[in-house]
């Protein structure tokens, strides 16, 4: 996700996933908050049917996500199914009301103001290859896994981990990885993108 992307109040999130759901959406809307923490919302036809926030999926995850005060957030529409947590959330229209009897409480914290991007330094250039080199394969191997979403994906993680050595590569593509949600083409994906980088996990572990 861009930095360049403006930091917006917790109320403007809502308004995207009110939007999301009258328009009847299927995708997934990624959120990166000001304090470095990752959520994405997926919907099937206007419907939440998967929450991710930091470490928790589904119904735990929404006391992570009432924690949001700024993000950015990319929507990501695809026509392939979502992967659904195995326990069912509750209703959308429950979930809305939850996130907004929080809002009054978000919009009183302060600062008032949305915090300045900052953009990140850029870490130096590591095992032979450029920063932009590293994320340009893991992008396009991650494509053939997560598709279109891919790059906004690997846009977040990088941010969060960037790969000045083999072992944050390794931790990189884990995060990276995880957002598949099966754990063959999970494998698959970390063993071929490894091998066009050159890196042998059991000489970094």
């Amino acid at each position: 996700m861009s930095v360049n992307e403006p930091m917006v109040k917790y109320g403007a999130l809502l308004d995207s996933l009110r939007e999301l759901v009258q328009s009847g959406s299927t995708g997934t809307l990624f959120v990166a908050t000001n304090d470095n923490h990752s959520a994405n919302f997926g919907f099937e036809d206007g419907e939440i049917v998967a929450i991710r926030c930091q470490r928790f999926r589904g119904i735990d995850a929404l006391d992570a996500v009432l924690s949001i005060q700024f993000g950015r957030c990319r929507f990501v529409p695809h026509s392939a199914g979502i992967h659904k947590v195995s326990e069912p959330l509750p209703p959308t229209s429950e979930l809305l009301e939850i996130l907004e009897a929080n809002q009054e409480i978000a919009n009183s914290l302060e600062p008032q103001s949305a915090p300045a991007s900052v953009p990140a330094p850029q870490p130096a250039a590591t095992l032979g290859l450029s920063v932009s080199n590293i994320q340009r394969i893991v992008e396009d191997e991650a494509m053939e896994y997560l598709g279109p979403m891919a790059g906004v994906v690997c846009d977040e993680h990088f941010e969060e981990i960037p790969p000045t050595s083999e072992a944050a590569v390794l931790r990189l593509l884990g995060r990276i990885s995880a957002e598949i949600n099966d754990k063959k083409r999970e494998d698959e994906f970390k063993t071929r993108t490894l091998s066009r980088l050159d890196i042998d996990p059991t000489r970094s572990s």
